[in-house]
């Protein structure tokens, strides 16, 4: 694999998901790196591809997705960037998953759930994945069964799930609910419901008047709860409004 690091315009770089190895670019560790740059550290430029299986492409990012977003955070034109040749796609992508592994920002079960459903589209090995991942393929096996099934047969994609929507494993889901999953917490429900009802309960919640969008959306689940609860059985002796 031939390598050269120069400056490159930060506007160039380009973040294809379709070989970026987390599931999400996370905008609280960027924030976070803006401030540590402007209290004087300095990061390792970043990684991209120059060319793959011999054909120039854009500089697509391999690693530093989040020192690209600070970069831009700043108001920065250039960037220091590795210019890497790949001998194939997978190749591309198996390095941004070492590099994603072993560094930065710890990658979470849901990246490695994300890099899995990729690798096994690209035709990687299991036994690459996990050597890449550094897991054992046992947990790696463990882990790949958590996603649902959107599309119709011929189109039909995997959606990684996080741990709040685990029970949806191999289920077939619409597009709603496939587009909502990217918004599904990564704890359960339970532990959301718990955080919501603790801050009503002690008045955590900003008051009405401060943020109206969130009593808003409260009052919308409060309907939607009324619609699809049956509160007898869930609260015995209770007695529905209206």
């Amino acid at each position: 694999m031939m390598a050269r690091t120069t400056k490159i315009k930060v506007a160039d770089t380009v973040l294809d998901e379709r070989f970026y190895p987390r599931a999400s670019v996370n905008d609280r560790v960027i924030a976070d790196m803006v401030r540590l740059a402007e209290g004087g550290s300095i990061f390792p430029p970043i990684v991209v591809a120059r060319t793959v299986a011999g054909e120039p492409v854009k500089p697509i990012i391999v690693d530093g997705a989040h020192r690209v977003g600070m970069h831009k955070a700043l108001g920065e034109e250039l960037i220091s960037a590795e210019q890497r040749d790949y001998e194939s796609w997978a190749a591309l992508f198996k390095d941004a998953i070492a590099l994603n592994s072993v560094h930065g920002l710890k990658m979470t079960n849901l990246d490695r759930l994300h890099s899995a459903v990729r690798a096994e589209e690209l035709g990687i090995p299991e036994r690459d994945l996990a050597m890449v991942l550094k897991v054992p393929l046992e947990y790696l096996q463990a882990l790949k069964p958590r996603h649902a099934i959107a599309g119709e047969k011929g189109s039909a994609r995997k959606i990684p799930l996080r741990a709040s929507t685990r029970h949806l494993s191999g289920m077939t889901v619409t597009e709603d609910q496939a587009d909502a999953l990217e918004s599904a917490p990564g704890s359960s429900y339970l532990l959301v419901l718990r955080q919501l009802r603790d801050g009503l309960r002690y008045g955590l919640l900003p008051p009405q008047d401060r943020h109206p969008t969130l009593w808003k959306e409260l009052a919308e689940l409060r309907s939607e709860l009324d619609e699809v609860l049956c509160w007898d059985e869930v609260r015995p002796g209770a007695v529905r409004s209206g």
